[in-house]
């Protein structure tokens, strides 16, 4: 399937010391993508935090996926084997639109 030229947003979290990055990708069924710079050893609840602000959405009432199974936001990348580019797809509340 090929991308469409859509904007992308690069957001780098804090990392800890010492701590190799991953570039993750979430994506919208609208076509908006947010590229995460996130450590290996980071719960992933930042990085949805940080989406659900920046879109103005209440986390709550959005859903993340991650190969068809919700994300349990509380783990790390490394600990659901997550790799560098994988997508992890945003489902916002139906008024959202799409």
């Amino acid at each position: 399937m090929a991308r469409s030229a859509t904007q992308v947003n690069l957001i780098v979290l804090s990392l800890t010391e010492g701590e190799s990055p991953l570039l993750i990708r979430l994506q919208t069924p609208m076509g908006y993508e947010f590229c995460y710079k996130i450590g290996r050893k980071t719960p992933l609840f930042y990085m949805t935090l940080d989406f659900c602000q920046r879109m103005g959405l209440i986390r709550g009432e959005v859903r993340f996926t991650y190969d068809g199974t919700k994300l349990d936001e509380f783990k790390t990348p490394d600990e659901i084997n997550l790799e560098d580019d994988d997508v992890i797809d945003v489902w916002p509340p139906l008024e959202w639109g799409g």
